[in-house]
Formats: structure tokens, C-alpha cells, sequence
């Protein structure tokens, strides 16, 4: 759903969705709460950022420490895809009950 509408992988996806439930992010909680490992993360956030679907600010207290948010354009993606993505997933589980 979100390759076809958007050439989007699934890490790109899955950050994305972690972005979006919890914005503020770094790139290692990213990594953390996906299970993905670091080098992933580092490529998917690099594409996001370059396609405008995610912004990068750097924390207030810590200036070593970036936080990860989704922008206008991302949310939208968001917004769109993540009802698709729930639908299939839900049919794909009703075959198992």
C-alpha cells in the first residue's frame, strides 16, 4: 500500500508510524521500539528527510540529541495510508480465526 502509493519501504513505513504515535523521537528510540537496527533507521530517517515527510530539530536541553517529527506532507501520508495498512492487516488475521 504505502510502496505502491508513495515508493515507500517497509523501514521507511515503520518510522513513519512510530513518528506518528510518538513524535519527538530519536533516531535510537526509532530504533528501539521498531526492533530495527540502527543502520535502517539512519537510511530510512535519510530518505524521509529528503522526501520532506519527516523534519529533524535538535533538542532544547541536549544539543547533542535530535528529535525526529513527522512534517505536514508526512502526517498526510500517514493519515492516508495507516487505515489501508490496518485493513489488510485485519483481513489478513481473519483468515487465522
Amino acid at each position: 500500500v504505502y510502496g505502491d502509493r508513495y515508493g515507500m519501504a517497509i523501514p521507511e513505513w515503520r518510522v513513519i508510524t512510530i513518528l506518528a504515535l510518538y513524535p519527538g523521537s530519536s533516531a535510537s528510540e526509532v530504533s528501539d521500539r521498531t526492533a530495527m537496527d540502527k543502520v535502517a533507521v539512519s537510511r530510512a530517517v535519510a530518505r524521509l528527510l529528503e522526501r520532506g515527510f519527516i523534519r529533524r530539530e535538535t533538542h532544547g536541553d541536549d544539543r547533542r540529541r535530535s528529535m525526529l517529527a513527522l512534517s505536514p506532507a508526512g502526517r498526510q501520508v500517514y493519515e492516508t495510508v495507516a487505515p489501508l495498512v490496518n485493513e489488510m492487516e485485519q483481513r489478513l488475521m481473519s483468515v487465522f480465526s
